[in-house]
């Protein structure tokens, strides 16, 4: 009995050596070329050279510009919005896209209706979803898809906020609605 590991001793081995697994695939990962015939074209994005003009229509110098624009920061913008009308959800769309994002800040008997036709036509992540070769759904559950913030706003405040926001001289797009959630369906449904 005196020669058995306490189980705590136990999961910490095995522990230990799942991060020692982990380490090892990572810089295997990381030393090898990956194979052409992966989901994304590691090749057509090294090949594009970070210093030329991007291979889409932009306003940017060249690709690296264009890949590293700032975040926009929303603090003050929000501020005035939420003194201007009742705000009933705000959603910072990061990882995990608009279809991830949008659900958790609203009622689970709740959904979301995107419109795609709404969204904004984005040169950069049209070209990414070209070259990576992903559909809509795994576009927006990834990207923000050029949508940085989300306001959920009463039907009755859009006018109000509409003006508001061309006044301010921001670019604002209305890219869905709010319905019952159906049973067995998506909260996030792309139409």
């Amino acid at each position: 009995m005196d020669n058995e590991r306490p189980r705590a001793e136990n999961l910490y081995i095995l522990f230990f050596c799942f991060v020692f697994l982990f380490v090892f695939l990572f810089f295997f990962l990381m030393i090898r070329r990956p194979p052409r015939s992966t989901l994304f074209p590691y090749t057509t994005l090294f090949r594009s050279s970070l210093s030329a003009r991007p291979p889409f229509l932009s306003k940017d110098k060249n690709l690296a510009t264009a890949l590293l624009k700032p975040t926009k920061l929303y603090y003050n913008l929000i501020a005035k919005i939420t003194k201007l009308i009742n705000v009933k959800g705000i959603a910072h769309i990061t990882g995990g896209g608009l279809t991830e994002n949008l659900p958790r800040i609203i009622s689970k008997k709740l959904s979301i209706k995107l419109n795609l036709k709404n969204l904004p036509n984005d040169n950069l992540f049209s070209w990414f979803k070209k070259i990576a070769k992903l559909n809509d759904k795994e576009m927006l559950s990834t990207f923000n898809c050029g949508i940085g913030m989300a306001l959920i706003i009463s039907k009755n405040d859009l006018k109000k906020i509409q003006k508001f926001l061309k006044n301010n001289n921001e670019k604002f797009f209305v890219i869905g609605k709010i319905v019952k959630t159906i049973k067995n369906e998506e909260r996030c449904i792309i139409a």
